[in-house]
């Protein structure tokens, strides 16, 4: 892991960087895993940083996705954050959180994203519905008057009046 400035930095690839003096090694001792808590620590500043909690729903925006250049988003909790972006094959993801902006950015290289594939994180905040508790999104929840969309057509229901 790598702090600058205002930035810290965390890299994990699946390529093995567990080599003997002379370049070469048998077996792997695990350096993924290692890389992964660094990884778990740059998420882990995110989310104190930005008050996230397990309920929240996190977006990742992505572009340059893949060998025919794809944008899209994925939607995850903090919980499977880390692995979100991993692939079925060999990639390097960096990630990326600046300390000023409260934002985590990652890129993944791979075969097929020579360039690298960009993501963005972004905090969807989510409240119990009031009535039935379904999570909401918190805009939604205030909008609403604390209730999620289908309770707050029945409260506001006028039928047989």
């Amino acid at each position: 892991m790598e702090e600058l400035l205002n930035t810290i930095t965390a890299i994990v690839t699946t390529d093995c960087l567990c080599d003997d003096e002379d370049g070469t090694r048998d077996y792997c001792d695990g350096c993924y895993e290692w890389q992964k808590e660094d990884v778990f620590m740059v998420i882990g500043e995110w989310q104190k940083l930005n008050d996230i909690t397990e309920d929240d729903t996190i977006r990742i925006n992505g572009t340059k996705i893949g060998w025919q250049s794809r944008s899209g988003y994925k939607d995850t909790d903090i919980l499977e954050l880390h692995s979100a972006l991993a692939l079925d094959g060999d990639f390097t993801i960096t990630w990326t959180l600046d300390l000023e902006t409260k934002q985590l950015r990652a890129r993944r290289s791979s075969h097929d994203e020579p360039m690298g594939a960009n993501f963005e994180m972004e905090i969807i905040k989510m409240l119990p519905c009031d009535v039935c508790g379904e999570k909401i999104q918190a805009d939604i929840h205030a909008e609403e008057l604390g209730m999620c969309v289908d309770c707050s057509n029945r409260y506001y229901d006028h039928e047989g009046e």
